[in-house]
């Protein structure tokens, strides 16, 4: 439902989730799953992830295509100071 569709008065829910991120997501999906009514409100942006997301594309159109990419180990950095942890 788009922010234009939405009627604060005709609106039911048992919960409320602020934000649609990873831990809203979750929180909403288990929260339907035991059969409770969720209100998620979201700040960002309407997008449509079907003109927006295109997780099916061939290689070739991603990003990087076309840069050079290391073929071994020895091509990647292990300057100890570069480490996680330590």
């Amino acid at each position: 439902m788009t922010a234009a569709a939405f009627d604060p008065a005709a609106a039911t829910a048992d919960v409320i989730i602020v934000g649609s991120g990873a831990a809203g997501g979750m929180a909403a999906y288990s929260l339907t799953k035991a059969g409770l009514r969720c209100l998620m409100l979201e700040a960002g942006r309407d997008y449509d992830p079907q003109a927006e997301v295109n997780m099916m594309a061939p290689e070739s159109d991603a990003p990087c295509a076309g840069r050079p990419r290391p073929t071994s180990r020895s091509a990647i950095s292990t300057r100890p100071w570069g480490r996680l942890g330590g």
